[in-house]
């Protein structure tokens, strides 16, 4: 019996002895490392910090301990070119060694220098240091450090784009001749010869025609027409019918290459003026052509038109005969009473169309590695291969953008594959005063080399079904115009030729052409390029 005591003495003194034991030992080396960050994000794109900051977390595995004030005494971060070197916890990047810090936040990299597009691979273990327990400052010396924790998880960033030089793609905007907009200025509204003043015109139809001569010994290289009434037109040129409108203030425009050809052409306008009492009657437009040779021939609104208010039978054919059709009647210049507004509108609907912009290019194989960086005045959407590269909207964040242009990176490299390949760029305005630019560069690794396909003179652009109306200023907004006849499945997809003519979207005398423009490069000389890490 007194053996028996003896012994379960002995069994609780023992247990004792092992709870205490375990509660010496070192809450860190059962915690895990968790929660890495770079710049305070998780496994980031596009940092353009050339020393990265670092962090990260220490989480108990649960063992607990019951010395007060346990923190972190060291710490070792090691930064590898691939995750096969930090799998061997070879840092060749940087090796900080066995740092006596209790920092684990705001960690500057302090390895070698960093290029543009780097791929770093990193990982970090910690040591545990007894604190005081009086609130004072703890100890951080390696006599109080006990073992280190498990490595963490491996973590990654990229090095953004940081110098000037490191962007080989170009700035591209819309070619101007994309929207049919110049001239307007020099357009005068017109009506029909009535003696009343032009805010008290009939509500009537009128109808107008006018002529351009083009030459013969110089091919057409490109025309449009751009044109809108008070109240709404009809627009046939050489007995076509090719554009309506029914505002004012929104002038439409239409591609009519294809419509034109050497020698005479005939323009006829049914225009209306709606109300059921006298109001404010005009039409205002321009046609211009441009030639093989570089000239440029217009045809504005003015005296050249002619008008009455009664239809004839044949009046849009060409071969009609107009020599009694007087001058039509000049209302007012551009910009005149009452349609003071439309110079404002015309100014800021330049570049208001949102724009589909696209290259086709091919690789050898898929790529290793791909990365798209976007850098954009307005606002943007980016496929490759049909799929749009992430769940954005509205990019870039909004900046002054007198100072700063944000860029935005992706991972694009299971959207690519061996043989054709896309990039499509849909183009907004935003709140850029100067239209829409912008400049997209993928950087691929492809059979150990490096690819670059970035925005130049070879991409192509055209207006999609989307467009602003209105000034889109500050406190006076405008609206949004969709046009889904504009739609052209496949834009952003490879082969789009082929695509286009399986295409079913209804084509209407009042849709443009599907010519798609060359974009046209710009200089940017004022503004950081600063990334916006995703």
């Amino acid at each position: 019996m007194k053996k028996t005591k003896a012994i379960a003495r002995t069994s609780l003194v023992a247990v004792a002895c092992t709870a205490i034991a375990m509660s010496s030992i070192p809450a860190v080396a059962s915690a895990d490392v968790t929660n890495l960050r770079c710049e305070y994000r998780e496994n980031p794109l596009g940092i353009d910090a050339a020393k990265p900051r670092l962090s990260w977390k220490i989480e108990d595995r649960g063992q607990r301990s019951e010395a007060r004030g346990q923190q972190q005494g060291a710490y070792q971060v090691v930064v590898a070119s691939s995750p096969e070197l930090l799998a061997k916890d070879q840092g060749d990047l940087w090796d900080s060694g066995k740092v006596a810090s209790d920092q684990s936040i705001q960690v500057e990299y302090a390895g070698k220098p960093l290029d543009a597009g780097r791929l770093c691979y990193w990982k970090v273990r910690v040591w545990h240091s007894e604190g005081k327990t009086d609130n004072r400052q703890p100890t951080t010396d390696n006599s109080s450090i006990g073992k280190p924790s498990a490595w963490s998880q491996a973590a990654s960033w990229s090095m953004g784009l940081l110098k000037p030089d490191d962007w080989q793609a170009k700035w591209v905007k819309p070619d101007p001749w994309m929207f049919g907009m110049r001239g307007l200025d020099r357009c005068a509204w017109i009506w029909f010869p009535h003696a009343g003043a032009t805010v008290e015109m009939p509500a009537t139809t009128a109808y107008f025609r006018a002529r351009l001569k083009l030459p013969a010994d110089s091919a057409l290289r490109r025309a449009s027409v751009t044109m809108c009434a008070d109240s709404d037109f009809v627009l046939f040129v050489n007995g076509k019918e090719v554009l309506k409108g029914g505002s004012w203030n929104s002038p439409e425009k239409a591609d009519i290459t294809a419509l034109l050809k050497a020698g005479d052409n005939v323009f006829t306008v049914a225009a209306g003026n709606g109300g059921d009492k006298p109001n404010p009657a005009g039409l205002l437009g321009c046609v211009t052509a441009e030639l093989a040779d570089g000239r440029q021939l217009t045809l504005e609104t003015g005296p050249a038109w002619k008008s009455q208010s009664s239809e004839q039978a044949g009046w849009r054919e060409a071969g009609f005969n107009d020599a009694a059709w007087p001058v039509a009647r000049e209302m007012a210049k551009f910009g005149g009473a009452p349609w003071e507004q439309i110079k404002t509108q015309v100014a800021t609907m330049e570049n208001s169309p949102a724009v589909w912009m696209r290259k086709e290019f091919d690789l050898t194989s898929a790529p290793a590695r791909a990365l798209a960086y976007v850098n954009v005045n307005g606002y943007y959407e980016l496929y490759v291969n049909g799929k749009k590269v992430s769940d954005d909207v509205l990019a870039p964040a909004v900046s002054q953008d007198k100072k700063r242009s944000l860029y935005t990176t992706y991972d694009i490299s299971k959207l690519l594959r061996a043989g054709s390949n896309c990039v499509g760029l849909w183009l907004g305005r935003g709140w850029a005063k100067g239209g829409a630019s912008g400049r997209v560069q993928l950087d691929m690794f492809v059979g150990g080399q490096r690819v670059v396909v970035g925005t130049d003179r070879t991409w192509t652009g055209m207006i999609s079904t989307h467009a602003l109306r209105g000034p889109w200023e500050w406190n006076n907004m405008g609206g949004e115009t969709i046009d889904a006849r504009k739609e052209i499945a496949g834009w952003r997809s490879p082969h789009l030729r082929a695509r286009s003519r399986r295409s079913r979207v209804p084509r209407t005398a009042s849709t443009r052409s599907s010519r798609w423009w060359p974009a046209r490069t710009r200089g940017l000389t004022t503004g950081s390029w600063i990334s916006a890490p995703t």
